[in-house]
């Protein structure tokens, strides 16, 4: 009997908050510590001199570069679960019996635990990319208030001012 529109719903509810459970603990494993310093850089953004700035600019640099090759794994693992995925759909369409579209669905079937594999390999890899995005566009933007600070500071020297530093 086919499931009703609520039923499905509830399925894909539950596969997602599994998935986005797994993917998440993954995510937060790789990238606590960016985590942590983009969240000290935002609760005193106001507070930062350009000494805090440019060392918090080394810092998010390293863990960039670090990230960098936590990324590399986590696209090789994602190529492994999708290679997984297309073997053991091979080897069911092989096992099964009757017409074409009778294995194509027999293989579906017996690969569904394959595809949840893949699935949340895919999300852990584009997640683990947009958090090396997001730390570069952090150290632009850091890059940035460095340069109009130090570009306000000379103009205001000009004018006899004087700018702490």
């Amino acid at each position: 009997m086919a499931k009703t529109f609520k039923e499905a719903q509830k399925d894909v509810n539950e596969m997602y908050r599994s998935l986005t459970q797994i993917a998440d603990d993954i995510i937060k494993k790789n990238t606590a510590d960016i985590d942590k310093l983009v969240k000290h850089i935002e609760n005193n953004v106001e507070n930062l001199n350009n000494n805090d700035l440019r060392m918090y600019t080394l810092k998010l640099a390293a863990m960039a570069y670090a990230l960098g090759d936590k990324v590399e794994h986590a696209d090789l693992k994602r190529d492994c679960a999708n290679a997984l995925l297309k073997e053991t759909n091979a080897k069911e369409f092989n096992l099964a019996a009757g017409p074409v579209a009778t294995k194509q669905n027999v293989a579906l079937l017996n690969t569904s635990q394959e595809v949840a594999v893949n699935i949340l390999y895919n999300m852990v890899a584009d997640s683990m990319k947009s958090k090396l995005q997001m730390t570069n566009r952090m150290l632009d933007s850091i890059k940035n208030v460095l340069i109009s600070r130090n570009a306000e500071a000379k103009i205001q020297n000009q004018l006899g001012y004087g700018v702490e530093e």
